[in-house]
């Protein structure tokens, strides 16, 4: 098979076991990504939000699935693609700087309000 097909495509690159375990969050940034490059030496990735590289390994490569993209951008959103990441500090779920800015503001509310 012609791999040029997943050129510029999110795909999941399955590969066959390697010396190290994974989380799933670790699974998704190691081995989901835009494929910029093939050849017969193998697959080069880009991921999606930081723009670091992975480079698979032909001999290495058990399937190449071609993922679907359901988040596309709104029209005149920067695509996924350019994407820069975010340097704050974030958990997964919370940016604890909002956080912390929304709680001085609370704070600032309640000294301001009479009793």
């Amino acid at each position: 098979m012609d791999l040029s097909y997943f050129v510029g495509k999110a795909c999941s690159i399955f590969t066959t076991p390697i010396n190290r375990t994974f989380t799933e969050k670790q699974l998704i940034d190691h081995f989901v990504c835009f494929v910029e490059a093939v050849d017969d030496k193998g697959v080069l990735g880009r991921h999606p939000v930081s723009g670091g590289k992975n480079f698979y390994g032909i001999a290495h490569i058990v399937a190449i699935i071609e993922e679907e993209v359901v988040h596309k951008p709104p029209l005149g959103l920067p695509d996924i693609m350019d994407a820069k990441p975010n340097k704050s500090p974030m958990t997964d779920y919370v940016n604890t700087n909002s956080l912390e800015d929304l709680a001085q503001k609370a704070k600032s509310l309640g000294q301001k309000i009479p009793r």
